[in-house]
């Protein structure tokens, strides 16, 4: 009889979940995470993981190496900075700032790298290069 009984019960339970909606999977928001950002640089396109971590800090892994990187976001905007050893099209340093938008999966932004090369013509007093960005979450 228990036997019946717990069949029963099993047939029940499994009849009340059928028609059970299914979980919508957890879409990602912000920044926060493991992204690949590709850039499109005067020496072709450069993708390059970054981790953006709590606390707006994180890191970029280069080909020069890693360096430490400062984000924030707002809503779906979002920006970052960070020092680019080398990254420059004539092997110098250059000061990235990203600012962009996110749906939580995908990045678009431009890009603006600062050379060290002067250039008395350009606002910034320096050779600047602006260069489209997009980026998925890994």
């Amino acid at each position: 009889m228990t036997g019946r009984i717990a069949i029963a019960s099993l047939l029940v339970a499994a009849s009340l979940t059928a028609g059970a909606p299914a979980r919508a999977a957890r879409v990602p928001t912000g920044l926060r995470g493991f992204w690949t950002i590709t850039m499109q640089t005067p020496m072709g396109a450069v993708p390059v993981p970054f981790h953006f971590k709590a606390s707006g800090e994180g890191s970029a892994d280069l080909p020069s190496g890693e360096v430490g990187i400062v984000w924030r976001e707002s809503g779906a905007n979002v920006s970052a900075s960070f020092e680019a050893p080398g990254f420059a099209p004539d092997g110098s340093d250059l000061t990235i700032v990203m600012r962009g938008t996110t749906d939580g999966t995908t990045l678009t932004a431009t890009a603006i790298g600062l050379t060290d090369v002067p250039d008395l013509t350009s606002p910034t007093g320096f050779v600047t290069l602006l260069f489209p960005a997009t980026g998925v979450r890994n």
